[in-house]
């Protein structure tokens, strides 16, 4: 029976502490992931081919003739050096070196990810191996893994919320108290997170609902919709917000109806 052993992340890795506001405890983020296996690779730079030719190799005979000519020589001292100023020549740096771990990871308990700038949204990461890949080059650093990843909202934000259909065939809404908050569950998505603390998900993300939810305690809800989790400022947004927009958008094709 194959046993299968894990470390804490933390007891091995130092935390970046760049990426300290993309998480309201990043120490606790990383603390909750166990470490099964790693592998480490580095690509060395590229260097620019010799610009000048070495010319053909020399042949045994040829060798030798060399080797007698400089036994025979006699000696010349060589001529004093002169120092002549050296200009400096700008050239196209190179492609550089690069370092890739690879963390086979646990998940050890649900993982909980807040996002800066949007309090009321939460990615959750359920117990589950993933795979994680850190790419390290210059000043650079990317974290890239894929995930079965949950979206959970707030009650602020988004209430569950289930429908009652009454005997004459109208509809109404009550709030679902056997579901303390709205989550969306979605299959393989891939997550990437840079220097710059910016934070990247696989197609949108594109989110649709298929239970009946409020927006906080307006008294709106909204019955079926495609939702965008847009994170990066590049995704959709309303009309009349301004560039770089971040936030939850609402497909304006969704049915909504308003609670009386």
């Amino acid at each position: 029976m194959k046993t299968t052993y894990y470390t804490h992340l933390t007891d091995i890795i130092e935390l970046p502490k760049q990426w300290d506001t993309l998480t309201s405890n990043l120490d606790d983020f990383f603390s909750r992931l166990g470490l099964q296996n790693y592998s480490f690779q580095i690509t060395h730079p590229v260097l620019p081919p010799n610009p000048t030719p070495a010319g053909p190799p020399l042949t045994e005979e040829e060798a030798f003739e060399l080797i007698e000519w400089f036994e025979g020589e006699t000696y010349t001292p060589p001529p004093p050096v002169i120092s002549t100023p050296t200009p400096i020549i700008s050239v196209t740096p190179h492609k550089q070196e690069k370092i890739f771990l690879t963390l086979e990871l646990q998940a050890l308990s649900e993982v909980a990810i807040k996002l800066a700038g949007l309090d009321s949204v939460s990615l959750i990461l359920n117990p589950d191996e993933f795979i994680l890949q850190l790419t390290i080059s210059q000043n650079k650093i990317e974290l890239e893994f894929t995930v079965d990843l949950g979206i959970r909202f707030t009650p602020d934000l988004l209430i569950p919320m289930r429908t009652i259909t009454k005997d004459d065939g109208s509809i109404s809404f009550e709030r679902d108290v056997n579901l303390p908050y709205v989550q969306i569950d979605l299959v393989s998505v891939n997550i990437s997170i840079d220097h710059n603390e910016t934070l990247s998900l696989s197609h949108g993300i594109g989110l649709q609902l298929s239970k009946p939810i409020m927006i906080g305690d307006t008294g709106i809800v909204i019955e079926s919709a495609d939702l965008e989790l847009n994170l990066s400022g590049t995704g959709s947004q309303p009309t009349g917000t301004p560039p770089g927009w971040k936030g939850l958008y609402l497909n304006p094709a969704s049915t909504i109806r308003r609670m009386i």
